[in-house]
This record gives structure tokens, sequence and C-alpha cells, in this order.
């Protein structure tokens, strides 16, 4: 298990080891095994009505979308929000859809899930959750995850930002100069892809 304690007189509790040193990548099991399904029944019915949109002869809104032509020039995606109304598709469309996920709800029961955390590893967690004073960020190079305190995380981000070779504190006038001739190149981008990307630009 990869945890490191770089606060001052090691103030990490000596059992969070054993909970930080699972590794970021560690995913506690909920209380049940399904939670809401909304979200992903949201998703299916959006998917679904695409699918039958656009088998349906509805070529001209693919414009919008302009997948292959876009993907050609860039490997930039922005999530499209178009979905068809209810009008646009068959009659027979949503009927179906309302079925199939009626049928998929009754095969998901909640139950209470097997906890893969011991009693005082959970305890340990609801404590360092609650503890105002310790972070716990990523170290370099995949060693796992490390301890350090509110003010000595401040104190460091201060150091590297007041590094005079790596950064510049420009003057105000200039400053401002600066954010005008980046706001015009980023309106110059978002007019020449605005037909692409939609109206959000």
């Amino acid at each position: 298990m990869a945890f490191h304690d770089l606060t001052e007189n090691k103030q990490a509790p000596p059992a969070a080891k054993s909970l930080l040193g699972l590794g970021s990548k560690f995913i506690v099991t909920p209380d049940t095994t399904t939670g809401s399904l909304e979200s992903t029944m949201t998703r299916i019915r959006r998917d679904f009505s695409l699918a039958v949109f656009f088998a349906s002869g509805n070529d001209e809104f693919l414009d919008e979308f302009a997948y292959d032509q876009y993907k050609s020039r860039s490997k930039l995606y922005v999530k499209s929000k178009f979905t068809p109304k209810e009008t646009d598709l068959p009659a027979w469309a949503y009927g179906r859809l309302d079925r199939f996920l009626s049928k998929v709800q009754t095969l998901f029961k909640k139950r209470r899930a097997t906890l893969n955390l011991l009693p005082y590893q959970q305890q340990m967690m609801e404590t360092l959750l609650n503890d105002p004073e310790l972070l716990f960020p990523e170290t370099d190079k995949g060693l796992g995850p490390c301890s350090v305190t509110y003010n000595q995380y401040v104190t460091d981000c201060l150091k590297h930002l007041l590094n005079k070779e790596c950064y510049k504190i420009l003057p105000e006038e200039e400053a401002r100069q600066c954010i005008a001739v980046l706001e015009e190149q980023i309106g110059a981008w978002l007019n020449k892809i605005h037909r692409v990307i939609g109206s959000p630009a």
C-alpha cells in the first residue's frame, strides 16, 4: 500500500495508510446495489430517439452534427444537445421504448450491498472527510496519495506560482491587452467553426 505522510510531525492518523493506501482508483461499495436509473434511462431514450430519427430519412439535420467533416479537421468534439421531438418520430417508437424500459427496470432490484471496507476503515474515512486541516493530493510518478496540511499546501502553491523563472507578473495594462487579444482570437475561432458546434458558440 502506497501512502506518504508529508505533514510536519506526522499528523495523519497511522491507520490512514490502510485506507488511502488502496489508491485513488479504489471505489467504495455503495450501501445498495442499484441507485437511481433516471440518468441512464434518459440517455437510452435520447440515443434511441436519435437512431430512429436519422434512420427515418432526416439527413438534412446531419449538417448540425457534421461528424465526419468535423472529425477530419480536428479531434476536438463538442457534444450536441439536439434531441428529436416526439412528433418527429414514428408513432410506434416511444411506445416500444417505454415497454422496454419498464421491463428493464423490473430486473434491477435494490439490495443491500457487501461492503468492501472494514469497519475501522469506514470510521477512518469519516474522520478524514471531516478533518478541515488535512488534504490528500496525488504524488508524482504514480507513487500514490499523500497527506499535507492546508497551510502547507497553500505555501507550496505560492512558492511555485511566485517562482519568477516559471511565471511573470504582468503590469495591469499589459495583462488587459493580452486578455483582449485572447478574447479576439477565441471569438474568431468560434465564428470559424460556429456551423459545426452549433448555437451555444
